[in-house]
């Protein structure tokens, strides 16, 4: 199972996203399919149930 990170997927996007993927003939369906698959993925190693702390506790 692949753990993702917001860094991970602004780094995704942003290598999507290039021109030179784009002279490269990328198919703007695999592009919004990507786009999406990282939307919809949850990070699994973050428990959702952790209660928030207050900062500077």
């Amino acid at each position: 199972m692949i753990k993702w990170t917001k860094k991970d997927c602004l780094k995704a996007i942003t290598e999507l996203r290039s021109p030179l993927l784009n002279r490269q003939g990328q198919q703007t369906n695999d592009l919004t399919s990507s786009i999406e698959a990282m939307r919809n993925a949850k990070p699994v190693n973050v428990p959702f149930s952790r209660p928030a702390k207050p900062v500077g506790v």
